[in-house]
């Protein structure tokens, strides 16, 4: 028996969680609907959210109705007894993972975490979901020696070099905290327990109209710097969740830290070392020279202050409280809009210094001979950038002798490499000088282009630097890119 006669019948209905009656409320007045509107209207009286799905009852059985059915289902079509019946979802989908952690928001990095942007950036419209299983346990452990170190792998969960390199290659930098400190040594192993639910694999990531229309009025501006503190530095496109649990003993603090305390949140037992702390730094009281303590931090599950990992464990069964506990292939919140627009702001940035390094060559000269120094400790996502035409990459660099030869003259020229698997080089001629000698030179080198891949995201945007070029036909043998280049720099 239909209980809505037509759309326009308003009837009471109670609202039931599960087969208690205990969890009944009544919503007064509602309109037959689909359900996925009948769930907007619930979310606005607080009595639904993702985690809870439609249920028709059948002979006492709750039979699940699928979200992606909503739209088709209508209120008449489940309603019993004028019960409408939810239940909880065991099985968490995407969209209920990515509106509990915000996963299309793009995140700035700062040294006591990652911090969620206020603004939304993108729209995630695929996902992927792995389940980890029992491989997704993982216990390992890491030393630190500073406060800063340690806020790094703690808070930011890089706890190894190629996590660190993931966003040195954003541009974003891990130096020094902003508050007074005075020199503080640290000697200290953290372990940890990680529990990983579950990997997603954010395919695909649509940019949306508001942040479209604020990087193409800061293309105009060139005032950039707004739109990461605003949308965030960067997202990450593949995000493991789960739990994390830290264990830490320290000693030997050699000086006291002026950390503003009112960041810690401690609380300690009678007759106990163990400290409980959040998002922290703990620090030696007075100028004492030794002192030890224990301590533990949780990321995810519930939070008690003796902690015991099963009980822990068995909390994170609910995926309500699974946190972010890796961010992987970290992308500039830039890279992912459309390729026109893309390219509007690295022309409108201008080059940049996208990589500089000083090494030692020792050149063993004899009359008419030259030097051939290759750059071969180019990091593997910069050599891509070079090798990309759209960087328009130039290298520079400067030739000194370190030792006392007096009267020497050096010229160099760079030759840049006709194969991916090459390297470029700097030959070196001398052109006054003795005619047998062993040089000590060192080699000062720079490679600057537009940056493709928007690592710029923390730079100064009012300095620019163009290359001024000269073209003449080089006397040579030797295949070159450019004969003369120089560099100018523009505010």
């Amino acid at each position: 028996m239909e209980l809505f006669n037509n759309w326009f019948t308003k009837v009471d209905v109670n609202v039931q969680i599960g087969k208690s009656p205990s969890k009944c409320t009544l919503v007064p007045k509602l309109h037959n609907d689909n359900l996925s509107n009948i769930r907007k209207k619930l979310k606005e009286k607080t009595l639904m959210d993702d985690t809870l799905l439609f249920a028709r009852n059948e002979n006492d059985i709750l039979v699940k109705i699928s979200k992606d059915d909503e739209v088709n289902i209508t209120l008449n079509d489940i309603i019993s007894d004028k019960t409408l019946y939810l239940t909880k979802s065991l099985e968490p989908d995407w969209k209920t993972l990515n509106e509990y952690r915000k996963l299309d928001f793009g995140r700035i990095v700062t040294l006591d975490g990652f911090k969620i942007a206020d603004h939304r950036a993108f729209e995630l419209k695929s996902c992927e979901m792995e389940k980890f299983g029992a491989n997704g346990f993982r216990v390992g452990n890491f030393k630190y020696s500073s406060s800063d170190d340690k806020m790094m792998k703690t808070n930011l969960f890089l706890t190894a070099d190629a996590d660190v390199q993931d966003f040195v290659k954003l541009g974003i930098s891990f130096g020094r905290s902003k508050n007074e400190k005075s020199k503080l040594e640290i000697n200290s192993t953290c372990k940890f327990i990680e529990l990983n639910k579950i990997s997603l694999k954010l395919n695909k990531l649509e940019p949306k109209e508001e942040f479209i229309k604020e990087v193409e009025e800061a293309i105009k501006s060139k005032e950039f710097k707004k739109i990461t503190e605003k949308f965030g530095q960067f997202i990450s496109t593949e995000v493991n969740l789960g739990g994390r649990a830290y264990f830490e003993e320290s000693k030997n603090f050699a000086e006291n830290s002026k950390e503003d305390a009112n960041k810690a949140a401690m609380s300690a037992g009678a007759g106990t070392s163990k400290i409980k702390v959040e998002n922290t730094l703990i620090y030696s009281k007075g100028n004492s020279s030794s002192f030890e303590y224990e301590f533990f931090k949780l990321l995810g599950g519930d939070s008690n202050f003796e902690f015991n990992e099963k009980d822990w464990a068995q909390s994170l069964d609910d995926y309500s409280k699974w946190d972010c506990v890796k961010y992987k292939n970290p992308t500039s919140i830039f890279q992912l809009l459309p390729d026109n627009l893309r390219k509007s702001i690295y022309l409108s940035v201008g080059k940049k210094i996208l990589y500089l390094k000083t090494e030692d060559y020792d050149f063993n000269y004899t009359s008419g001979k030259i030097g051939i120094f290759e750059l071969r400790n180019i990091p593997q996502y910069i050599s891509k950038i070079l090798q990309d035409e759209r960087a328009k990459c130039n290298i520079f660099a400067t030739v000194v002798d370190t030792g006392e030869t007096k009267n020497v003259i050096f010229s160099w020229r760079i030759q840049y490499p006709s194969d991916k698997n090459e390297h470029p080089r700097i030959i070196i001629h001398c052109f006054k000088g003795p005619k047998k000698h062993k040089y000590n030179l060192k080699v000062n080198w720079m490679i600057i282009g537009y940056d493709i891949n928007f690592n710029f995201i923390l730079s100064d945007f009012s300095i620019q630097l163009e290359v001024l070029e000269d073209q003449f036909e080089a006397l040579t043998s030797t295949p070159s890119k450019d004969n003369k280049k120089s560099l100018r720099f523009r505010a």
